[in-house]
């Protein structure tokens, strides 16, 4: 085969040579012929000669000249023939010598036998190796494939022993995904079709993703170059649901994801299940605060533009006393009970919710009319209150009080409705509205600046943002100057008076510690007087319950009562507690103190605080004082007082003394001493009060009054 091949090749040679030496020949005819005419016509043209048949020249030169061009032409294609040939050739020594150069020529016996012959024998036994190792991998493939048809009848066999899973390529080019083994057809129409278009997928396969979230998901995987991952649920025709997660990672051009996909069902069943008790109450088995977001987010999604949900917040009332009284375990079993209640009365449109402690949280969804929301949720409330039920033993009742918050009135989120609806209740519970309450919002931005406030009470305390004011108390005994009550003024801004400042830190826990603060300033204070009120007593506010304790009474004695004469003013309230204060005057007395009861008259105990705490001095409120000279009633009731206090030696001093005409009925009725506007105002100097009402008292009194103290 070899030698014909190389024969045919000198064949192919020499008819080329043949036909080159062809071409010169024409060509030299052609240009003789040329040469010829050319004569012909120089001799013809010199010696005026006529030709006949010019036609016959002229052909002859045309043929001539189209001769010369197409032996132009057929040489100029001889050459180019000529050069191929050359570059093959060339080509053909090129690659012989890189084989060569692969040759062992280190056998000396071999380098005088080379030829280019044995070299491109070499070369052919180089490529018979080569294909001999292709051979060798396409085998390898073969069985790759054979082994791939075996994976995939057990991927078949697995899917059939319900353990799914499947792999797939995502063509994002053609939006089609190709699954190895069918898994979601299978489940879905029990087809076993692997090639399937995204748009078909996400709609025809009870896939619940929709196909503008997966193109959402694909295109941020994308644009951040990360693995694409997703779970969702697949119906199958048995009417049970799969979980199938898929996983994928885009290729580095971006036109494909591969990747698996794995039913994760169980795990998506124990998720749901911890899920369930971590938004279940394990006491009343209602759903607990962690389910309110989803529930009530949900609920007023779905409301019509006619609907509206009511958070409807719940206290039992009577829960602290019970709980306090038989213990927590006992609480806890009077919260199951009512849970017991609720759960007969509440329908299917109404979502209970145990939120903290006693309190409960009812969400009635698609409410068309408020007024008749509010008629059911009264029948509800006289129903459950109306029920009797045992809790260790005990008969009790469920007393309750209810706020309530609607969406789209007073808020849209689930937070702001549920402390709406809390604000709400917690008016109802302090009986200052009846149940149930609706929200209002000016009470509640109203309470929220107090709380607002409030938050600056620490600083207060801390800072000792605080004044101290004197106004002077008189002895209508006397018309001398008597002592000076010590007021506390907050110089921060947030304050404008001090009622708020001792209401909040009384709201907020810290009474105790602002209490101690004040006197201490007062006494500090008082301290610093000048020698003139050396003798004068001060006059110190306190609470009705315990804050300075004893160490702190005997502090005082130790560092102040050698320096100055104190009297501790007890302000009455509705809850004083008799016991606690009289051990309270004990040790300030025994401490070398005087005791005062403050706002006598106000409308508490009255009288029966003053026969039980017999204290040294009574102060008489202000509302008894004004307008005295005018109100009889006022007269009598005053008398009476100041008749009790002389049988128990007790002095009278009325505050809040405004007018001259005030000053004179007092004067008359035997007060012992005064203070007020009228006496002087308070201040931050120690002042003696004007001359003028000074004057007038010793004018009217004098002559009256015996000099006691």
């Amino acid at each position: 085969m070899r030698l014909n091949r190389k024969t045919r090749l000198r064949q192919k040679t020499k008819k080329m040579t043949l036909l080159g030496y062809i071409v010169e020949i024409i060509y030299i005819l052609v240009c003789l012929g040329l040469v010829l005419l050319a004569v012909v016509s120089f001799l013809v043209n010199k010696n005026a000669i006529y030709i006949n048949n010019q036609e016959i020249f002229t052909k002859l030169l045309g043929l001539l000249a189209l001769m010369l061009s197409l032996n132009t032409l057929f040489h100029y294609y001889l050459l180019r023939k000529s050069f191929k040939t050359l570059s093959r050739i060339n080509k053909s020594f090129r690659l012989a010598g890189d084989e060569a150069a692969a040759f062992d020529f280190t056998d000396e016996r071999h380098i005088g036998l080379l030829t280019v012959t044995e070299v491109l024998n070499h070369s052919l036994e180089t490529l018979r190796r080569k294909n001999s190792r292709l051979k060798e991998k396409i085998k390898v493939n073969q069985r790759l494939s054979e082994n791939i048809s075996a994976f995939y009848s057990q991927i078949k066999t697995l899917q059939d022993a319900d353990l799914l899973f499947d792999f797939y390529e995502y063509d994002i080019n053609n939006s089609v995904f190709v699954f190895m083994s069918g898994l979601i057809s299978t489940l879905s129409k029990n087809l076993d079709q692997t090639e399937i278009p995204a748009e078909e997928l996400f709609s025809s396969y009870n896939v619940d993703l929709s196909l503008v979230e997966f193109n959402e998901l694909l295109k941020a995987s994308i644009n951040e170059s990360t693995d694409l991952s997703f779970e969702c649920s697949v119906e199958a025709q048995s009417g049970k649901t799969h979980w199938l997660r898929f996983w994928g990672r885009l290729s580095k051009d971006k036109n494909r994801i591969t990747g698996a996909v794995t039913d994760v069902t169980r795990e998506m069943e124990g998720r749901k299940f911890e899920k369930e008790r971590a938004i279940r109450d394990n006491i009343t088995g209602f759903y607990n605060r962690n389910a309110l977001q989803e529930l009530a987010g949900k609920a007023i999604r779905e409301s019509a533009e006619d609907e509206r949900v009511i958070f409807v917040y719940i206290g039992l009332t009577g829960y602290q006393d019970f709980q306090e009284q038989f213990g927590k375990m006992a609480g806890n079993s009077y919260i199951r009970e009512c849970a017991n209640i609720f759960k007969k009365y509440v329908k299917s449109h109404m979502i209970p919710l145990r939120w903290l402690g006693p309190d409960f949280l009812l969400l009635v969804t698609g409410v068309k009319s408020i007024e008749q929301f509010i008629d059911n949720t009264k029948d509800l409330m006289e129903t459950v209150e109306e029920q009797v039920a045992e809790v260790e033993g005990i008969s009790v009742s469920f007393p309750v009080a209810v706020g309530y918050a609607v969406s789209g009135i007073h808020g849209n989120t689930p937070a702001e409705l549920l402390e709406y609806a809390s604000f709400a209740q917690h008016e109802a519970m302090k009986c200052k509205k009846s149940s149930p309450n609706e929200f209002n919002y000016e009470r509640f931005e109203e309470e929220h600046k107090v709380s607002l406030r409030r938050m600056h009470i620490k600083e207060i305390i801390e800072k000792n943002q605080l004044s101290i004011v004197f106004q002077p108390i008189v002895s209508l005994i006397t018309g001398d100057l008597f002592g000076f009550e010590a007021l506390s003024r907050p110089t921060n801004p947030v304050y404008s008076n001090i009622v708020d400042l001792i209401n909040d830190s009384e709201a907020s826990g810290n009474y105790v510690y602002l209490e101690r603060r004040m006197v201490y300033n007062a006494l500090e204070a008082y301290l610093q007087r000048d020698s003139r009120f050396k003798d004068k007593y001060l006059f110190i506010n306190t609470s009705p319950y315990g804050t300075l304790a004893e160490e702190d009474y005997n502090d005082i004695k130790d560092r102040y009562f050698s320096s100055m004469k104190v009297v501790f003013e007890v302000i009455e309230r509705e809850r004083m507690d008799a016991e606690e204060i009289n051990v309270r005057k004990d040790i300030v007395k025994k401490a070398g103190a005087k005791f005062a009861l403050d706002d006598f008259g106000s409308g508490y105990s009255n009288h029966l605080a003053l026969l039980s705490l017999e204290p040294d001095i009574i102060k008489i409120d202000r509302q008894l004082v004004r307008n005295i000279n005018e109100d009889s009633r006022k007269q009598y009731m005053l008398e009476d007082i100041i008749r009790y206090a002389r049988y128990r030696g007790t002095r009278v001093l009325a505050e809040g003394v405004e007018t001259k005409e005030e000053l004179e009925t007092l004067c008359k009725m035997d007060v012992d001493y005064v203070q007020g506007y009228y006496i002087s105002k308070p201040g931050h100097e120690l002042k003696e009060p004007d001359k003028e009402v000074m004057e007038l008292i010793k004018k009217l009194n004098f002559a009256e009054k015996d000099v006691k103290v």
